[in-house]
């Protein structure tokens, strides 16, 4: 049987970068410092950056109302509560219409009263 971290990586894909020396340098300076390989700090950035990428388009159609908080964690791959405290970071207003705002109201005069 694998390990996990053998099955991890038996999906990663192979590709080739070409960097410039300069960019290079600062990888190698970098990934020193921190104590990881170059490679492992090169994806770091671009996981990094996708999540970014992932959040930043998820926020925008929120704000522009084509989807949901619900979706919007879906899209930027965090949790619903992960979601609405970048919502909250970013200073994004929460999109409730009256209906939503009143069934929210009664949700929680409802548990309080338990």
């Amino acid at each position: 049987m694998k390990s996990k971290e053998y099955k991890d990586c038996s999906k990663m894909n192979v590709k080739t970068l070409r960097l410039k020396d300069s960019v290079m340098e600062s990888v190698y300076l970098i990934s020193k410092e921190k104590n990881i390989s170059e490679s492992e700090y090169i994806r770091h950035l671009i996981e990094n950056d996708i999540s970014e990428y992932k959040l930043k388009k998820a926020i925008e159609a929120y704000k522009k109302r084509e989807i949901n908080l619900s979706e919007g964690a879906e899209i930027s791959g965090l949790s619903y509560r992960e979601f609405l405290d970048e919502l909250e970071k970013r200073k994004v207003s929460l999109n409730m219409d009256g209906f939503s705002f009143e069934y929210g109201v009664k949700s929680i005069e409802k548990s309080l009263k338990k």
